[in-house]
């Protein structure tokens, strides 16, 4: 049975996401097939990705300003990563494009302007 596929990708400026990406597949096969697929399709996807602003409930909290709505810093994003929440990040995207509860996705970030594939380097 064919399902809704998700190539990911967090826009990152100087350690900063503002922006995120996404392209939908529909395929069969066992999770590890679709997985191989959709790490197969990551350069031509970022080619062909939807961009969207994060989302404003995402506020970056620094030394020199008491906030600034629609960016978080990766080092952010990978505690949601840690705390399984990473995906909520995603909850309007996947609204956009009809993804089921549970999404499978692979997430990829664009860090100015190059596409990082694991292992990753520190983002910094």
């Amino acid at each position: 049975m064919k399902e809704k596929l998700f190539n990911l990708f967090l826009v990152i400026e100087d350690a900063i996401i503002q922006q995120i990406g996404a392209v939908c597949h529909e395929k069969d096969g066992t999770d590890e097939q679709k997985t191989k697929f959709l790490q197969s399709q990551v350069n031509d996807d970022l080619k062909n990705a939807k961009i969207y602003s994060l989302p404003k409930r995402y506020v970056m909290i620094t030394k020199k300003s008491s906030g600034t709505s629609g960016s978080i810093s990766y080092d952010s994003f990978e505690q949601l990563g840690a705390t399984g929440k990473q995906l909520e990040m995603f909850e309007e995207v996947f609204e956009d494009l009809g993804a089921s509860q549970n999404p499978l996705v692979c997430i990829t970030p664009i860090v100015n302007g190059k596409l990082l594939i694991e292992p990753f380097e520190k983002i910094s």
